[in-house]
């Protein structure tokens, strides 16, 4: 007996963003669609009009897209704003640690590290509360 599931509807109008489908990520790119894994997605990164999508092997990509719509999008997949120019993947994050300025800094598997801005301090206690099940920074 074969299942069949209904896709919602999307407007893909102005955007090099395609909505996720099945548990994968497409993403146009030169006229082709590139699908990828999103646990094989460490993060992305803002550069200007574009974005960085930083991939587990050395591999990257760069799109035409705000961060902020593709920061909304990759919400269902673990991704966390950080920084108003970096998203990363909460699954792979392997240590947060606190500077001595305040801000925090959050190393990936496979050693990237990330700044986590202030203004985004509340995305990283979310995801460190939802690991410990309490709110493990001191109160700002």
């Amino acid at each position: 007996m074969s299942r069949v599931t209904q896709m919602p509807e999307v407007d893909y109008s102005g955007s090099s963003f395609i909505e996720a489908i099945d548990r994968r990520i497409g993403f146009k790119e030169n006229g082709k669609i590139l699908v990828l894994d999103p646990e094989d997605v460490i993060g992305v990164q803002a550069q200007g009009n574009y974005v960085q999508i930083l991939h587990r092997s050395s591999k990257s990509h760069i799109f035409r897209a705000s961060i902020s719509l593709v920061a909304e999008h990759l919400k269902a997949f673990g991704f966390v704003r950080i920084h108003r120019s970096a998203i990363v993947n909460g699954w792979l994050v392997e240590e947060l640690r606190p500077k001595p300025t305040g801000k925090y800094i959050v190393r990936m598997k496979g050693g990237r590290e990330f700044v986590v801005a202030r203004n985004y301090r509340r995305n990283l206690r979310l995801l460190a509360g939802s690991w410990l099940g309490t709110d493990p920074f001191p109160s700002d």
